[in-house]
Order: C-alpha cells, then structure tokens, then sequence
C-alpha cells in the first residue's frame, strides 16, 4: 500500500492549509493492494461494517488537531508516521481498542 509519488507533497501542503485556519482539499495519497483491500474488507464484513475503497484520502483536520497539536508532533513527524504506515511491509498490531 504504498503512497503515490506526490503523496508527502499534498500531505504538507493540506496540514500547512490547516495550520493557517484554511480548509484543505480532499486528496488522494495511495491505495490498497488488492490483497490487503480483501483482509481489511472480510474484518468490516465479519463487524458488519460496509466495505472501503482501495483509494486512500486524506484531508488532515483530525491528524492536525490530535497529533500536531493535541500531542506537539511537527507537520514532518506526521508526514514520516504516514509513510511508514503506508510502507508496503508495515504489518497491523491489533489492540483491545483497534478493529
């Protein structure tokens, strides 16, 4: 699942936009692998939850207000925490609170 070429670029510029009270646009940042659309799908379907798309989106106002400035992380923090999330060998570590 890794990001598109551009991705790092629109995640900044959408953070910046926030920073400075603007909306920001809905980008499009990666997608799923078809493998890993399949496992993420049949979990939501086991939950009764719809399916998602293999696009992945990203507009940032949640991930501004929690990690920029709920936990003092840099717009860089967030953007390398993405792509390390993105990165096609990051495994999932589920949780008690984790679906």
């Amino acid at each position: 699942m890794p990001l598109y070429e551009n991705a790092a670029t629109l995640i900044l510029t959408n953070l910046k936009q926030i920073q400075a009270g603007c909306k920001a646009a809905l980008v499009a940042i990666g997608s799923l692998a078809q493998d890993q659309l399949a496992a993420i799908n049949n979990k939501r379907a086991a939950c009764n939850f719809p399916p998602i798309k293999a696009e992945v989106v990203f507009i940032g106002k949640h991930i501004y207000k929690s990690r920029i400035v709920g936990d003092g992380y840099t717009i860089s923090d967030v953007i390398e925490q993405i792509a390390s999330a993105m990165h096609a060998t990051s495994l999932v570590h589920r949780t008690n609170s984790s679906l």
